[in-house]
């Protein structure tokens, strides 16, 4: 008797085969952004730094430094992805592939019509200034690709905030220097 009390209780006991646990699961590698940043500064007549900053997708960063800057010749870093994700919001607020090789929005003509003869003007904005470095800044996104040159003429604009988020992003700060 005493063997069928214990058989029943161990029986209620048993809870079936043991489970399999399943291996702990592998994060898939996060496809790498098709984006390339290329911010290019120019020289001017005085000591303006002179770089190239190349930011891939995969999240390398390369620099060349030629001239008035902290880090001269060739550096790379890596970034985390989501500093990508927030270079290539920046680029979507800006814009930037709406824009004209200067970095202006397109202006619609204003066109009136009388009888049967219509004119448009149109509206374009100018800016010439000497002894400043430019930033060239290309974008390579997905097979689209656009430059825009940034004579640093006028007050900061959007363009200058992008170039601005560039460089944070890529934390350059160091190479440069003051």
């Amino acid at each position: 008797m005493r063997a069928a009390v214990a058989a029943i209780w161990l029986g209620a006991c048993w809870t079936g085969p043991a489970q399999q646990t399943a291996p702990p699961a592998v994060a898939e590698p996060r496809p790498a952004h098709k984006l390339t940043v290329k911010l290019q500064r120019t020289p001017c007549f005085g000591r303006c730094p002179t770089y190239t900053l190349l930011v891939h997708g995969d999240g390398r960063i390369e620099w060349d430094g030629a001239e008035h800057v902290a880090a001269v010749g060739h550096r790379e870093r890596r970034l985390a992805p989501r500093a990508i994700d927030q270079l290539d919001h920046a680029i979507e607020r800006a814009r930037f592939f709406e824009r004209d090789d200067f970095g202006q929005l397109p202006i619609a003509p204003n066109c009136t019509t009388n009888g049967t003869t219509r004119s448009c003007s149109f509206e374009m904005s100018a800016s010439i200034c000497s002894d400043t470095s430019h930033s060239i800044i290309t974008v390579m996104r997905d097979g689209d690709a656009h430059k825009i040159d940034n004579a640093h003429c006028g007050g900061r604009d959007v363009i200058d905030e992008l170039e601005d988020e560039i460089l944070r992003v890529a934390r350059v700060d160091d190479w440069i220097g003051s």
